[in-house]
């Protein structure tokens, strides 16, 4: 496993105004709630980029008064291939640093968010910033992104009293607003915005293939295991008949259609791999977190 650290200034500040003796529990379950949601979101937006990858949070200091915290963020089984090119400060730290400041913006300017197409403007900014980023088209799912920032508006909305947050981002302070709301039609809206099926450009790390016939195939995407339908029939028959080497631990290039399936489930798709762009070999030998059959 290769480990990256970040750099940039990441901090978050709570105001206790006093700390009211009735409810210092309760400020720090608040506290929790909110370090918890700021993780998922550099967790979905690192593996937005880089499927494999993965992204933790690390309290560097802690300061007393109104309680300040620097976080340095770290991204996890990154690939070899990516450290050796020097392209993961591009990859990664771009696109978290960028990603995570457009979603806090966003929620400073959006108080009211009672439009789907609030949303939908959050969601083409990140999409453009990762297709940029990668040079390829890329489209984040709405619903995982309305899922992340309800979780970044619930755990500043748990703060008891008027407590404040400031999340400081390189030289941006940002002040999260306590009555940022997104209705249950908003959500709704949302969620049927994305009935229709789509396709985009999408890098799959392989976690088991069909060698023999046509049923559906085991990936990695964004940590979770998903099945996809192989119609690339060509390909897979080139695979088939050992006219190309893969393996569990490499991953593909690919024009993938994603048709997604009722309820609100942040990664509740049908897989459907239309055309497999290139085939990129892991330069790891060996993987058995990610790889074993108990997942």
């Amino acid at each position: 496993m290769q480990t990256l650290s970040l750099d940039g200034d990441f901090t978050i500040e709570f105001s206790t105004n006093g700390l009211p003796a009735h409810s210092p529990a309760q400020y720090f379950a608040g506290m929790s709630d909110l370090l918890e949601a700021m993780q998922s979101l550099d967790a979905n937006l690192v593996a937005f980029i880089l499927p494999s990858a993965s992204a933790v949070q690390r309290v560097e200091r802690v300061t007393i008064g109104s309680v300040k915290l620097k976080i340095a963020s770290l991204i996890e089984y990154l690939p070899e291939d990516v450290l050796r090119s020097f392209d993961w400060k591009k990859i990664c730290g771009h696109f978290l640093a960028e990603g995570r400041k457009k979603v806090l913006q966003w929620l400073r300017k959006e108080p009211r968010a009672r439009s789907a197409a609030q949303i939908e403007e959050l969601a083409t900014e990140l999409d453009q910033l990762a297709s940029t980023t990668l040079g390829a088209p890329r489209r984040i799912s709405r619903r995982l992104l309305l899922s992340m920032v309800v979780r970044v508006i619930r755990g500043t909305q748990a703060l008891p009293g008027t407590e404040t947050v400031t999340v400081r981002l390189d030289q941006e302070e940002i002040l999260l607003p306590r009555e940022v709301e997104i209705p249950a039609e908003t959500a709704k809206a949302v969620a049927e915005s994305e009935l229709e099926p789509f396709e985009q450009e999408m890098r799959l790390l392989v976690k088991k293939p069909d060698m023999i016939g046509k049923s559906q195939w085991d990936f990695l995407d964004r940590g979770h295991v998903i099945r996809a339908k192989m119609s690339d029939a060509d390909w897979v028959e080139s695979y088939q008949n050992n006219q190309l080497m893969l393996k569990p631990g490499d991953a593909i290039d690919a024009k993938v259609r994603l048709t997604p399936k009722h309820g609100i489930d942040d990664h509740s798709y049908n897989y459907d791999v239309l055309q497999v762009r290139s085939v990129i070999p892991s330069t790891v030998t060996q993987q058995p977190l990610l790889f074993d059959d108990s997942a």
